[in-house]
């Protein structure tokens, strides 16, 4: 999602929005927006990016953003969270192997499914 004229925040166990601290976010002058990014695709734990063009400040967050402050100039980009889907097929009857059905091989163990 992206936030312009807006600053990431958190809110605190109070409720009270803030932009939080180091342990929160790590910065980096002088970073281009696409440098931004790619700082944030190579932090583990990135949960988004703030930027302000003009400054060329970025702040790295590792924290949920929870929210945004109106703020001219910053932009916040939260980073979407990644969904992984677990099928289990072991249980139903009857069992094909995946690897008979296309036109490619499966390594072994052979997936079944119905």
């Amino acid at each position: 999602m992206v936030y312009t004229n807006e600053a990431c925040r958190i809110k605190d166990e109070n409720g009270v929005l803030n932009m939080g601290d180091l342990q929160n976010f790590r910065v980096e002058e002088g970073s281009s927006q696409e440098q931004c990014f790619l700082y944030c695709v190579t932090t583990p734990g990135c949960t988004g990016v703030e930027h302000n063009y003009f400054s060329q400040r970025c702040e790295i967050w590792t924290t949920p953003i929870t929210d945004t402050a109106p703020v001219p100039d910053y932009d916040c980009y939260i980073k979407k969270p990644k969904i992984l889907i677990t099928i289990d097929f072991s249980d139903l009857l009857p069992a094909i192997p995946i690897a008979m059905a296309l036109p490619f091989s499966l390594p072994s163990p052979t997936l079944r499914c119905f």
